[in-house]
């Protein structure tokens, strides 16, 4: 929980923070040359805050171009030869895509090891553009993955209950007061923690499967 409280602090959204923690606790290495897709101007936070080698490097590429971005369309084949970056990472990017399967099979193929992406599930989750497609499922992403010869892919939904999810939808109304999200977050995971020590085990599975905020998907060739 330390880890994600910090992550608040310093300003970010309870899905990223989450993911981060998720992202961390996986234990990737990240080196050599990797591709941000969907970067945004200043790079992903996600990428940033796993990134700890020197020696790695990163091209930024996202729709809007700038000094320190390369233009791309992701609806398009990849403007890469076959295994030139070390990895790939899409954060909150694919529900965007209409053809989101081609997509991953493209990250698959410009990748030489390692395949990140993360992306809301929660209906009520608000974008800045509000332009969202769609909602991946973990069902979707087994289904494509086994399309692809990996030797490691895990799934892993970004959850913890009820009323972090709540907390996940709401908090948009009052983006810049991060204290007064950081005491709410601790506020509503510790009411999450009473609930499932009240409920019963397969009410708490239920209630906890239907608190998903969003899926980190790994893969490893």
């Amino acid at each position: 929980m330390k880890n994600k409280c910090i992550l608040i602090l310093e300003g970010l959204t309870i899905i990223r923070a989450l993911e981060i923690d998720i992202l961390k606790n996986l234990k990737i290495e990240i080196n050599g040359q990797w591709l941000d897709l969907g970067s945004g101007i200043n790079g992903s936070p996600e990428y940033n805050y796993l990134c700890k080698n020197k020696n790695a490097s990163v091209v930024n590429s996202d729709i809007n171009a700038t000094n320190n971005t390369y233009y791309i369309n992701l609806e398009e084949k990849l403007p890469y030869s076959n295994q030139e970056f070390e990895g790939i990472s899409l954060f909150h990017v694919l529900q965007y895509i209409y053809n989101s399967e081609n997509l991953i099979k493209e990250l698959y193929r410009v990748s030489k090891s390692t395949i990140l992406i993360v992306t809301p599930y929660s209906l009520n989750y608000a974008p800045e553009n509000g332009v969202d497609l769609w909602r991946p499922r973990e069902d979707y992403y087994n289904k494509v993955l086994s399309t692809l010869l990996l030797t490691e892919k895990k799934v892993i939904p970004i959850l913890h209950g009820p009323f972090i999810y709540l907390l996940s939808i709401i908090e948009i109304y009052f983006l810049k007061y991060r204290y007064v999200r950081f005491i709410l977050f601790i506020f509503f995971y510790c009411l999450d923690l009473v609930i499932y020590r009240i409920l019963p085990k397969k009410t708490s599975i239920y209630v906890s499967n239907r608190s998903v905020i969003g899926y980190v998907v790994y893969g490893k060739k």
